[in-house]
């Protein structure tokens, strides 16, 4: 593999067991990691294990066996910590949940074979059964602390992977809803994506059903699935129906799949679908850009654009900072400018597929007196959650003629959709 920033990587997270994948331009596909040369082992234990005799870091199966080990401490928790947030002592050293996420993301990526990890690595999207804030935070500080620039890393829960993976098929796949049946251990869940083809841009949503138990006989487990799927899929047309989960044996379960491959539905299997769709994505979002014609919607994402009217040249044009349908935990944006002969800056508003406008003032109280067009100001934007998004402002002056005060400004905006009315 080349090493110079090409490497497009999925990062699958999981509490019990991670797996990695890159994007092969030949193939046009994700390829697992295998865990050993000459195996079919991709998936490893989401675990830790330190020899404090040694000063050394061991993870997944290396773990498990260097854990075990006289003087060797394990760390079973790195998914929960991460998730909850808070910090563990390992031998005479607090460490709180980003600083084992960094040992554990730098362990496990080598894997990958490659000499310098943040050279190599275009993008690389981690992926989780779900997102917490405490989670975001702290695999943010990781790839920080790894060298790893923030367009360089994001994250995304299974159900986004579940659409990445989905609409890097062919188009036959996902002209109609597509249905994911998730099976884990002993439980099966469901995930239903369909599209919003009204909206402008087209949303594409994906909902999930609540897990049923799993039986231990093969024509129970049948009827479990048919049985499942037919109050799943019953207020919608599908073009297709995937089956995932370690717990899936197509031999097992091929009367319920040819029962719902006679209802004209393509049945298709594919392991490891959630790593290979956060790898999908982070091909989408470093190079090819083909999703542009509609937008992935959750709870998670901003629905709320936020710009300014800034003077450029001799016209006044909007200039968006944070866009509608970003990741709350991705939507930032930092820039600078003149104020123009003003103590206050002025914000735009507008709901994702709504004409309506609304403006957002932000006071500037005590800034120093200057001729016009002499004040730059360093501007920040950060969201907080889907609806805040925190403001900041910061005096720089204008360079050695009126030196700046830095004297900084906060302020807090809503972004809930009732708020714009």
């Amino acid at each position: 593999m080349n090493e110079v920033r090409e490497l497009l990587i999925g990062f699958e997270f999981g509490r019990e067991t991670s797996t990695i994948c890159y994007y092969d331009r030949k193939s046009e596909e994700p390829v697992c990691v295998t865990t050993k040369v000459g195996t079919n082992l991709f998936d490893f234990p989401s675990i830790l294990a330190y020899v404090p005799s040694k000063n050394e870091w061991h993870f997944g199966l290396e773990a498990e066996y260097f854990g075990k080990l006289p003087g060797g401490i394990m760390v079973s928790s790195v998914y929960d910590l991460a998730f909850h947030g808070g910090s563990i002592r390992v031998a005479d050293r607090e460490m709180e949940s980003s600083d084992l996420l960094r040992v554990f993301f730098l362990e496990s990526l080598k894997l990958l074979g490659v000499r310098n990890i943040v050279q190599s690595i275009a993008k690389i999207v981690v992926t989780t059964p779900e997102i917490s804030p405490e989670l975001v935070f702290g695999v943010r500080r990781a790839m920080s602390s790894i060298g790893l620039m923030a367009g360089q890393y994001s994250i995304q829960d299974h159900r986004e992977s579940f659409y990445y993976y989905t609409y890097s098929q062919r188009p036959d796949l996902w002209t109609r809803s597509v249905v994911l049946f998730d099976f884990r251990k002993k439980s099966l869940s469901a995930y239903v994506l369909s599209e919003k083809k009204e909206m402008n841009p087209p949303e594409a949503v994906v909902r999930t059903a609540g897990s049923v138990r799993i039986p231990e006989g093969d024509e129970e487990k049948n009827r479990t699935l048919l049985d499942y799927a037919a109050s799943v899929m019953k207020d919608n047309a599908f073009s297709g129906v995937l089956m995932t989960g370690d717990s899936f044996d197509p031999d097992v379960m091929r009367p319920a799949c040819d029962d719902l491959s006679r209802e004209r539905n393509r049945i298709y299997f594919e392991d490891d679908l959630f790593v290979k769709g956060a790898c999908y994505a982070s091909y989408e979002q470093a190079e090819r850009h083909a999703f542009r014609g509609r937008v992935y919607m959750s709870e998670s994402r901003v629905r709320m654009n936020i710009g300014m009217d800034m003077i450029i040249g001799v016209n006044t044009v909007p200039v968006p900072l944070i866009r509608a349908g970003s990741s709350w935990f991705e939507a930032s944006e930092s820039c600078e400018f003149i104020l123009d002969d003003r103590d206050f800056l002025v914000f735009t508003l507008q709901e994702m597929g709504s004409a309506k406008r609304r403006n957002y003032r932000m006071d500037l109280p005590d800034l120093p007196k200057r001729p016009n067009r002499t004040t730059r100001i360093r501007l920040t934007l950060e969201c907080l959650s889907p609806e805040v998004c925190e403001i900041r402002a910061e005096d720089l002056g204008f360079g050695d003629f009126y030196p700046g005060s830095h004297r900084i400004w906060k302020g807090s905006v809503s972004l809930l959709p009732e708020a714009a009315d």
